[in-house]
């Protein structure tokens, strides 16, 4: 029988305060990106204390200034990707909502051309009304529900 004791197996919050430590000499210059990628990689695949602590043996004490965070209070879910959302609504503000609005932009602005179009045509001509004026109509609803929603937009931001 052997007088070695047993590898103690390493969990998650050992893992995390080897790599904040990896982290903190990498800070300190005393790691380059490459020594330090290999050895988070290695930090990851750890299975005991061991390997954990094989990783930062050749490495000197850090000062308390640069210690990482004790595994105790580190956090312990994964981050997630940061969203930027809009203040009144809150959506995001993705590709394809800044998309939707300069498309209302556009529409918007066509609808305001198109209306005074109408209104100097209807003002010329001297045949019957009643069509031009429910386009200017439809064109003036147009304007204002776009120059409401961008007014909106623009008040929010």
């Amino acid at each position: 029988m052997s007088n070695s004791s047993p590898a103690v197996r390493a969990g998650t919050p050992d893992r995390a305060a080897a790599a904040a430590q990896l982290l903190a000499h990498h800070r300190l210059g005393q790691l380059t990106r490459d020594e330090l990628d290999s050895r988070l990689a290695l930090a990851l695949a750890a299975r005991t204390d061991e390997d954990l602590r094989l990783l930062v043996v050749d490495l000197p004490d850090l000062p308390p200034s640069a210690a990482p965070v004790p595994a105790a209070t580190a956090p312990t879910a994964r981050p997630t990707a940061t969203v930027t959302f809009h203040p009144s609504g809150g959506r995001p503000a993705t590709p394809l909502r800044i998309a939707f609005d300069v498309c209302v932009l556009f529409l918007t602005v066509a609808a305001f051309v198109c209306l005074m179009l109408l209104f100097a045509v209807g003002l010329v001509s001297s045949s019957d009304f009643a069509f031009p004026m429910f386009l200017a109509a439809f064109g003036a609803f147009t304007v204002g529900a776009g120059g409401v929603y961008l007014l909106h937009r623009m008040l929010a931001s």
